[in-house]
């Protein structure tokens, strides 16, 4: 039955949904571990570099100095269980900036990777993507100042966190019906063909639940 409702949910966004690139995965860090848009590789927020490519050390500069603002009411114990794979997390958004959060989990990943991407969970708990994904291998225990892609005008009010080996199984269910679509011009305006389309977004979204159920948790803000 949990199954179902999980199938159910992830078919429900991808009637509305249109393909967007993703970063599968990328992260640029700093050195408080800041996730920072993407460069194709998970990294886990050791180093940064100026834009000449200059070391700038452990990151005692303005940027860092900032990245409380906002946070002030910010809890940072596990507040969320986000399947076996990923383990207890806590999540804050800021107050003043939308794309702008922390995260801590509690269990340390230095080889799969974390990926965030940022939605937008409507009145009746469907939701859309608004942005690309951000990945990163994290520390246990350590809170990460994470800024997140928005690419359309909705605000952010949730965000689906998945294991970067569950993300593009996850972005292909996202797109299967519009890929559909978009393969067969004409589709939509034919009865048969969007049933087709109907039912292919079913067999890749059944697929991605069965093998990764326990891999993503959407967290609503």
């Amino acid at each position: 039955m949990r199954l179902l409702t999980l199938f159910l949910f992830l078919f429900s966004l991808i009637s509305c949904d249109t393909p967007m690139k993703t970063r599968d995965p990328g992260v640029s860090a700093g050195g408080s571990g800041i996730i920072q848009g993407g460069d194709g590789n998970v990294t886990d927020g050791s180093d940064k570099e100026n834009e000449d490519g200059e070391d700038e050390g452990d990151g005692d500069g303005e940027e860092d100095n900032m990245t409380d603002v906002g946070f002030e009411q910010c809890n940072t114990n596990y507040q969320y269980f986000a399947g076996s794979a990923i383990g207890y997390m806590a999540l804050c958004q800021s107050d003043n900036v939308e794309t702008q959060f922390k995260v801590k989990l509690q269990n340390s990943d230095f080889s799969v990777g974390t990926c965030f991407v940022p939605v937008y969970i409507q009145s009746n708990g469907n939701s859309f993507k608004l942005g690309i994904a951000e990945c990163v291998h994290n520390e246990a225990d350590k809170v990460y100042d994470m800024i997140l892609t928005k690419e359309r005008s909705e605000t952010i009010n949730g965000v689906m966190v998945l294991k970067a080996n569950a993300l593009t199984p996850y972005m292909q269910c996202m797109s299967a019906k519009v890929d559909y679509l978009n393969a067969y011009p004409g589709c939509q305006m034919d009865y048969n063909c969007s049933m087709a389309a109907d039912q292919y977004a079913q067999a890749v979204c059944s697929s991605f639940v069965s093998n990764y159920a326990n891999y993503y948790k959407q967290i609503s803000l």
